[in-house]
């Protein structure tokens, strides 16, 4: 049966899939019943004050700080629990005070004293806990959602906003290291237990990572090339094998999500193929996209060089990568230029594509460098330098954080924020080869602003800082009769959008597209 429903699927993915990255000829849209939701990972102490001022209302923590065995290192003594919640309560009480009302928690049952195998060292897996320590993991998730429900009885001091939204578990395929059917069991347990102290509770299932598959929206024969790669085809075609078995009991989640760490063109893919599933098992749940906590492309990870960019493109970019990380090279600030400018551009083009293809929200990172992986650029690419603000160096991970000064991709999220925050309705539009470009819009009642068009091309070539941009003409359809044209933020030092007027002619907006994002307020 999961062969019959996994070969079902991909069909279907492939029928929606374009070839030559050609978007379906009939537009992709809908309308969402809750506002989208913008949000920003992981969550650190110090830097709260400086992100609200995205306007962001979401922020998601990291496996590590809230996972059972840090909140309960020792087992209980008699019946008789001992929490530590010193840490996550001063986390929760900044982020609330500053203005975030929403939050996505992981719970991680791994834990010494209770899992099934031994934790290693390093990483960061789950094993299922020993069956004589299952209702000790109730009593964790029990007084987790107890503390932080406002309910009144047992909260968190200072507590302002209920937290509603908990994740189970981290990835499928890389930190759950249990069976399906454990995680099963693992999970009516949390779901009972989450419940019990909090009705409103939603349990959202661990994510789904398949990098390397869907990128570049590819047809069903470049996706079954995709999934025959002698490297990671196995890992990722057992992972799209194990959908329909992890999706099978609805009752027991009310979300999904999928991580994108990859290039913002496996969005769109991944979230018809999830949909896809879904629809041959007659379920419909929202869908979130998380863990971006690579705000651009990587360009190479591993070694090898990530879609679009080729094998013959690698000395170039560890070249690049090379100038990028040392201050003293005399390209440095043309390198520095430029990747700013393209971490702002991929930043707006995975927002895009999750509000367009009408998921229910995202979780953007990075919040901060991660200076440790500049150690091996050949593995980790540009992962190092994805933090959207500036921030001065530490040396522990619980620091408390100094803001410095934000990014250009920080004010594009902003400016996102600000132009598309009110939105209901989207549309993907058929505009030819390459040519993204999303129409957001609200109900004639709803009392929003009128539409507003995001576009941007995509020559599906990898380019480095010496190329030249892609660029293309094209028409955008509008019943608009004025119009104001805005790029994303992509220079250092600048915090807001410029404005201009753009010409309609007979009913058609004729506009120059380049890939960088442009905002199209039709009015």
């Amino acid at each position: 049966m999961r062969g019959v429903l996994l070969l079902a699927s991909l069909l279907a993915v492939g029928a929606l899939l374009p070839s030559d990255r050609q978007i379906p000829s009939r537009a992709q849209g809908g309308m969402r019943q809750e506002p989208f939701g913008f949000g920003v990972e992981y969550l650190v102490p110090g830097l709260v004050r400086t992100y609200a001022a995205t306007g962001v209302a979401w922020g998601k923590t990291q496996p590590a700080g809230f996972d059972w065995d840090v909140i309960e290192p020792r087992a209980p003594i008699n019946g008789r629990h001992t929490y530590r919640w010193d840490w996550r309560d001063r986390l929760i009480r900044e982020w609330q005070e500053a203005g975030f009302r929403n939050f996505h928690i992981y719970l991680q049952c791994r834990n010494r004293w209770a899992s099934s195998k031994p934790l290693p060292a390093t990483g960061h897996p789950s094993y299922p806990p020993k069956p004589e320590y299952m209702d000790d993991y109730a009593a964790y998730v029990r007084a987790m959602v107890e503390r932080y429900d406002c309910d009144g009885k047992d909260d968190m001091p200072g507590l302002r906003y209920p937290i509603r939204h908990w994740e189970i578990e981290a990835e499928w395929g890389t930190f759950w290291k249990g069976t399906i059917e454990e995680y099963h069991q693992l999970l009516r347990v949390a779901r009972r237990a989450a419940r019990e102290a909090d009705p409103h509770a939603r349990i959202i299932l661990q994510g789904y990572i398949v990098w390397g598959i869907f990128e570049g929206e590819p047809d069903a024969v470049e996706l079954q090339r995709r999934l025959s790669h002698p490297l990671f085809g196995k890992s990722r075609k057992a992972v799209l094998e194990l959908m329909p078995q992890t999706l099978r009991y609805p009752e027991l989640y009310d979300a999904v999500e999928f991580h994108s760490l990859s290039d913002y063109t496996e969005i769109p893919a991944m979230a018809r193929h999830l949909r896809s599933v879904m629809r041959e098992l007659g379920i419909e749940k929202p869908i979130w996209v998380g863990d971006v906590n690579l705000s651009l492309n990587p360009m190479i990870y591993h070694n090898l060089p990530n879609y679009p960019y080729t094998q013959d493109q690698l000395p170039g970019i560890r070249q690049w990568l090379a100038v990028l990380k040392s201050t003293r090279n005399p390209r440095h600030d043309m390198a520095l230029r430029w990747f700013r400018a393209e971490q702002a551009s991929f930043s707006a083009k995975k927002i895009v594509c999750a509000m367009g293809e009408g998921l229910a929200g995202i979780n953007m990172g990075n919040f901060e460098d991660w200076e440790i992986l500049a150690l091996a650029p050949s593995f980790t690419g540009t992962t190092a330098f994805c933090g959207l603000i500036d921030r001065a160096p530490i040396r522990r991970f619980d620091e408390y954080r100094k803001p410095l000064e934000p990014r250009p991709a920080f004010w594009t999220i902003n400016l996102l924020v600000d132009a598309l925050g009110t939105y209901r309705g989207y549309e993907r539009l058929s505009l030819g080869p390459g040519i993204y470009a999303y129409r957001f819009s609200s109900p004639s009642d709803a009392g929003a602003a009128p539409s507003t068009v995001v576009a941007w091309y995509d020559d599906g070539k990898g380019h480095l800082p010496d190329d030249p941009p892609p660029m293309i003409r094209a028409s955008i359809p509008t019943s608009a009769q004025q119009v104001l044209r805005s790029s994303v933020i992509t220079r250092i030092g600048r915090r807001d959008a410029s404005w201009e007027t753009q010409s309609v002619t007979n009913g058609h907006i004729p506009i120059t597209l380049t890939g960088t994002p442009v905002l199209l307020k039709e009015r």
